[in-house]
């Protein structure tokens, strides 16, 4: 039983590296990965350009995998379960941990950033943070991680059948949030600078998509809503400007959520939200909870699989990946964050 790890020593150096045998320590399952999904943070992490992250480091926080081992417990976890995790760690003394909001620990440390992920052959991981696939093919159960991020968002914002919402961002996080905000009844638009991204969205049942290099926002705002703007609008982008336009485009007593995350600093006159009485809510990862209801939809049909499935533009082979990230570094943009995936190692 070989264990294999996709370890990145420092920025763009990348290497296949041979691990010794795991043990699972009490309340740890031993999970042989089966998929792994490459996200924005991931590739970020190989280019130096995600804060708090340490090297050596092994990425990987969007996974599947099949328990090898675990001992009698009280999630009813067997060997044999296709599953996938959780993938924050919280430190259970501050604040948000004693409530029980691990996703936003003030130190918490995510697989793949803070601690070693899952880019591996074999992980143990806590039985606390497994969660049964109920029958959802492996490939698709690694997509339920950053779809889990989006439905926490729209929880957050709160948003309700018949309501106009704008996203702004038509990668991964966005296009899961308009898959989960039209699962309560929205009206969802996205907006975007890249064509191909708002086809897609289009194709995934985006109610309108406007690309901003050719349209002002002001004009489709108005040709959507009248006078009135979006009751709903969402960054998730990682911009300031975006972040001002938000606040532009929703409407009076709206809600705007941000779920981007950028360093650079902006200036902004922060009587409008006041001015248009506007509720200002940030998002960030998600819960144990997000995870179970996302899988119950999905494996109930509430959520289309074939539909996730799209989400999955390029697949690898485990043994590949070396070459995978020189691949991706080719092509890779800040506006185009991919939803890669990669098979286990034959």
């Amino acid at each position: 039983m070989e264990n294999y790890a996709i370890k990145i020593e420092q920025p763009y150096h990348v290497k296949l590296e041979k691990l010794d045998i795991l043990i699972p320590e009490k309340n740890e399952a031993l999970i042989k990965v089966l998929y792994d999904g490459v996200c924005g943070s991931d590739f970020k992490v190989y280019l130096g350009k995600m804060n708090n992250v340490t090297y050596p480091r092994i990425a990987g926080h969007e996974f599947s995998g099949e328990i090898i081992e675990v001992d009698e417990n009280d999630r009813e976890l067997k060997p044999s379960m296709v599953v996938t995790s959780t993938p924050y760690y919280g430190c259970r003394t501050c604040y948000c941990c004693k409530k029980g909001w691990f996703n936003c620990c003030q130190n918490n440390k995510t697989m793949g950033v803070g601690c070693d992920g899952a880019f591996r052959n074999y992980i143990c991981i806590p039985v606390s943070k497994i969660c049964d696939g109920k029958g959802i093919p492996a490939r698709t159960l690694a997509l339920i991680e950053p779809f889990a991020n989006s439905l926490n968002l729209v929880k957050r914002i709160n948003i309700q059948d018949g309501e106009t919402v704008l996203i702004f961002g038509a990668g991964p996080i966005g296009v899961f949030a308009m898959l989960a905000a039209k699962q309560r009844g929205a009206v969802v638009h996205i907006a975007d600078l890249s064509d191909a991204r708002l086809e897609f969205a289009k194709m995934l049942g985006a109610d309108g998509t406007v690309n901003l290099k050719n349209k002002f926002l002001v004009e489709y705002v108005k040709e959507q809503t009248g006078d009135e703007g979006f009751n709903v609008t969402i960054e998730a982008v990682g911009s300031g400007d975006v972040f001002k336009q938000c606040i532009d485009a929703v409407s009076f007593h709206g809600r705007v959520c941000v779920i981007g995350m950028t360093t650079t600093e902006f200036n902004f006159n922060h009587s409008i939200i006041s001015f248009k009485e506007i509720t200002l809510i940030g998002a960030r990862n998600s819960t144990r909870a997000d995870f179970l209801d996302l899988i119950d939809m999905v494996s109930l049909g509430k959520i289309d699989i074939n539909v996730l499935n799209k989400m999955i533009t390029r697949e690898y082979s485990f043994r590949d990946a070396v070459s995978m990230y020189k691949e991706l570094e080719s092509v890779y943009t800040e506006q185009h964050e991919g939803s890669y995936k990669f098979s286990k190692i034959a």
